[in-house]
Order: structure tokens, then C-alpha cells, then sequence
């Protein structure tokens, strides 16, 4: 037993002698505080946070950043529900993914004190407002710039320039603006010319009119068909249509999450 305790007594005697664990060393105590240093930083402490209009000198990290600004903070398109160029706004930023809410207006508003031009208009931090304004008018304009910082996977190709999409807009666009005009006849046999136009879709996909699927084609057609749906007399409603120009208008809309004219005549009545 002497022997026994005698050589336990030297273990332990030659443990205390060990050098220190290497975790206590010099050099990885200060890598250690470096690594708290640096998590205290990523966590935003003692420092100002990232706000849209600050430049970190990468323009891809700024834009992933104002992304991730709107994602918290989405911006705001100001629109009226009779407004085709509002409807056309509304379809596209909502095609790409863009966080944005709808906020009803009159056909002129004020946005931070200013007048605004007529609607729709985007509003929002980071917004590429032209000198002087505080938010973005114009739908085209709305829609190129929501297209150009997209970053999700949606994509919406350019407007064709096709010459039976151009001159059915204008028809749709004459017979709504003088009402009387728009006879049940007018808007049956435009809603079934619209049937013709479609080339692309079909089996499982929505019906689109080219080929390669959506476009601004489909974005500026399907916002001159809610205004002409608005607008049509009795015995040319949308159940009256042609089935291939009532399903393009109904799956496309509910596909963007556009509702339908009636939500908004049922809330009014």
C-alpha cells in the first residue's frame, strides 16, 4: 500500500507541473478576442447599422442589402383600382417578387408633404426618385426599375413591339375612355380576338401571348383587359367571354395575387 500511494503522489505532483492548457495560451487568448471582437461587430454592436443610400464601396453588396432593407420595410406603390396603369404596375412588381404593399389612393396624393404625379407611384427607402421628388412616378419607369434590382428567380422578358398586341390596347383603351361606345358587341368580340393572340402556354401552364412565356407583352394586355372587364356593359361581363380570354385574365391574375373586380364592387356596395 505504501508503494500504491507513494506513486499516486508522484502522478499528482508531476500533473501540477504540466504546462497550462493550450486554450490559455497567449497567442489563442488573443485569437479568442479577436473572434469576439469580430462577432460583436456582426451583431451590429457599437456600430451603425447599414441604411439604404450608405455605400460600403461593393455595389453587390449594397444592392443584396437594400433587398434585405425592403424585405423588413417594404416599399409602397400608391394606386388607384381603376387605374390600368396601376393594375399594370401592381402585375409586374408582383411577377418579380418584389416586397411591396398596395396603399389605395385618390388619382392624386401627396407623398412626405409633396404632390405626386398621377398613379401609380412607388414610394419607399432606396427609391430612385427623379430631383426634387421623394418617389417613383410613371409605371414604365416603375416596372424597368423593379425588373433591373429583382433578386429573385423571376424574370420578365421585354414588350415584343408586336403589332396586333399594340393596336388591340388602343382599341380596348378607346372604347373605355368613351363608355357609350363600349357595347356588349365591342367587348365580346375583343375578348375573343384577345383568344387568337395567344401563342404560348397551354396543357398545365397559364396561356401567355408569346411562346417563351411571360412578358410585358402579357403585363400591359392583361392591364387593358381588367379596364375593359370594368367597364363592360351588361351582357359583356367576364363569365360572357370567351373561355381562352376569361382563363388568361382569371389564372393570370390569381397567379400574381391581383384580385378580382368583384372584391372591390362587393366591399363598395
Amino acid at each position: 500500500m505504501c508503494v500504491m500511494s507513494t506513486h499516486l503522489l508522484a502522478v499528482a505532483a508531476a500533473a501540477l507541473r504540466l504546462p497550462p492548457p493550450r486554450c490559455n495560451s497567449p497567442r489563442m487568448q488573443s485569437y479568442g478576442d479577436t473572434e469576439a471582437a469580430a462577432q460583436w461587430y456582426r451583431t451590429g454592436k457599437d456600430t451603425k447599422r447599414w441604411a439604404p443610400g450608405d455605400k460600403t464601396g461593393n455595389p453587390s453588396d449594397d444592392a443584396r442589402l437594400l433587398w434585405s432593407s425592403w424585405t423588413l420595410n417594404p416599399l409602397t406603390l400608391h394606386v388607384n383600382d381603376d387605374c390600368a396603369d396601376c393594375t399594370l404596375a401592381r402585375i409586374v412588381l408582383s411577377h418579380l417578387g418584389m416586397p411591396f404593399v398596395t396603399e389605395e389612393a385618390e388619382d392624386a396624393l401627396f407623398v412626405d408633404g409633396e404632390q405626386a404625379s398621377e398613379l401609380p407611384v412607388l414610394a419607399g427607402a432606396g427609391v430612385p426618385a427623379p430631383a426634387g421628388l421623394t418617389h417613383l412616378p410613371h409605371p414604365l419607369e416603375i416596372c424597368s426599375f423593379a425588373a433591373s434590382v429583382c433578386k429573385t428567380d423571376a424574370r420578365i422578358a421585354p414588350a415584343t413591339g408586336r403589332e396586333d398586341v399594340a393596336a388591340w390596347i388602343d382599341c380596348v383603351d378607346e372604347f373605355v375612355e368613351f363608355s357609350d361606345s363600349c357595347t356588349p358587341e365591342l367587348v365580346l368580340g375583343l375578348a375573343a380576338q384577345l383568344g387568337a393572340m395567344l401563342r404560348g402556354g397551354g396543357g398545365d401552364s397559364l396561356p401567355t401571348l408569346n411562346a417563351w412565356g411571360f412578358s410585358m407583352d402579357d403585363a400591359m394586355v392583361l392591364a387593358a383587359l381588367r379596364n375593359l372587364e370594368a367597364a363592360a356593359p351588361d351582357g359583356a361581363g367576364i363569365d360572357d367571354w370567351a373561355p381562352p380570354a376569361r382563363e388568361y385574365l382569371e389564372g393570370q391574375l390569381e397567379r400574381v395575387g391581383v384580385p378580382p373586380l368583384d372584391l372591390y364592387f362587393d366591399d363598395d356596395e
